[in-house]
């Protein structure tokens, strides 16, 4: 589970960090016997909060928190990280940016440190409970955490270091995670937990999943067939009163792309999933059955449903995933094209314990505010971004401003202003 993120001269941001930790005191009577999860506890003495909902006008700098955990994660991946480099134009134009985040896997607690200038990655470091795994900073290596052997001695261990994480001219564009993560993985078992932590993280920029793509996901993890699989995401969209009987895939091969191209009702589809074989399509798109006044199941394209129907279709299949795995999904607009009560019950399903058994988390920017007129969320999970144009965009949670108990209505608090964070349009 991420315990913060750190963020420094990162698009409008100057300096702000966002935490996850339960910032209530002592924790509420009989929280063990909930069904709710009032907080997970994945390492001693963390206590993280499993929903993280983000607040603000427009141009306040949500997307680029999102944008951050996802650059983060990009980097750590291996991209090349000086086409991250995005630096506050406003205020630091020249100047370094730092990304760093905090999580929890396991009963450890690791820190993930990377500092970017426009000619690549000037610093770099991983720790696991306080403990350095490498750092690379100023020029200077450090991997005493590593496992050295024979065969991968130190000096071993920088040459691969200077062989595929420099470039010419002696600067680094690709990290060192990425290479121990994916290829030397023998020489720190904690660098590899790190590693695949991050990989698997699940970062949406756009609220706008094919629900192809989303039932894969679940596919995956359940190792269960594709029929099945669109069957569970059935099963949970009639849970949220959309009047969809069923869902079916209808497959047709075209001899030519130009045959394909003629056909309208699947080139314009937009639920298609195609793939091309020489000069041939093999077109696959998804159908959806209705009941007409007579009982009778009706059949329409799925791209004829509304707007709202095919994200949270495309939704459904991430969330349900994430869900079952555990891990982290990350969504900018979460609430795009939803209505409130749906968010609501999207946000429900990872404070569930039946639901969210595996200490799954959510973080998400939204704009509708009926979300915090519920008892869905608490204080320690809703961030208000805001911004200036002397100190850039700045995150505050609810949690941290004076006199405000989770029987406050926060919607009402917020749109009067308490918390900051909202325009105000003269009309």
């Amino acid at each position: 589970m991420l315990s913060f993120l750190r963020m420094k001269n990162f698009m409008s941001v100057a300096e702000a960090t966002l935490n996850f930790s339960f910032a209530e005191g002592k924790a509420p009577n009989g929280y063990r016997e909930s069904s709710n999860i009032i907080f997970c506890e994945p390492a001693k003495k963390q206590r993280l909060v499993p929903v993280m909902a983000i607040y603000g006008p427009n141009a306040s700098g949500k997307t680029n928190i999102i944008r951050a955990i996802y650059a983060l994660r990009k980097i750590a991946l291996g991209s090349k990280a000086a086409n991250f480099y995005s630096p506050n134009r406003l205020l630091m134009p020249t100047d370094p940016m730092t990304l760093t985040c905090g999580f929890c896997v396991g009963n450890r607690s690791f820190v993930y440190d990377v500092t970017i200038s426009y000619a690549g990655i000037t610093e770099e470091a991983l720790s696991c409970d306080g403990i350095d795994v490498f750092r690379i900073a100023g020029g200077q290596c450090h991997f005493d955490g590593l496992t050295t052997t024979q065969v991968y001695t130190a000096d071993r261990v920088h040459e691969i270091f200077q062989m595929e994480c420099m470039r010419e001219g002696g600067s680094q564009n690709k990290s060192f995670l990425s290479r121990l993560g994916d290829d030397y993985w023998k020489l720190s078992d904690v660098a590899t937990v790190a590693h695949r932590y991050l990989s698997a993280m699940e970062i949406y920029t756009q609220n706008k999943i094919p629900m192809f793509f989303g039932i894969e996901k679940i596919q995956n993890i359940s190792k269960d067939t594709f029929d099945n699989s669109l069957a569970e995401v059935v099963g949970h969209l009639r849970q949220f009163d959309i009047s969809i009987e069923g869902l079916r895939v209808d497959q047709k091969e075209f001899e030519s792309i130009q045959q394909y191209v003629n056909d309208q009702l699947f080139s314009q589809a937009d639920d298609i999933q195609k793939a091309s074989y020489g000069p041939g399509v093999v077109a696959k798109v998804i159908r959806s059955f209705h009941q007409d006044i007579d009982g009778n199941l009706v059949k329409f394209n799925f791209s004829e449903e509304s707007d709202g129907t095919k994200i949270l279709a495309g939704l459904l299949g991430v969330v349900l995933s994430v869900l079952k795995k555990g891990g982290v999904l990350v969504i900018d607009e979460l609430d795009h094209s939803l209505h409130p009560y749906i968010l609501e019950k999207l946000v429900c399903m990872f404070k569930d314990k039946d639901y969210n058994p595996k200490n799954a988390q959510l973080v998400f920017s939204a704009h509708d505010t009926e979300l915090l007129d519920t008892d869905t969320v608490r204080m320690s999970e809703v961030a208000i971004a805001d911004k200036t144009m002397r100190k850039g965009t700045s995150i505050t949670r609810i949690a941290e401003f004076e006199g405000v108990r989770n029987v406050t209505n926060f919607r009402r608090q917020y749109l009067l202003g308490t918390f900051g964070g909202i325009p105000h349009p003269y009309i």
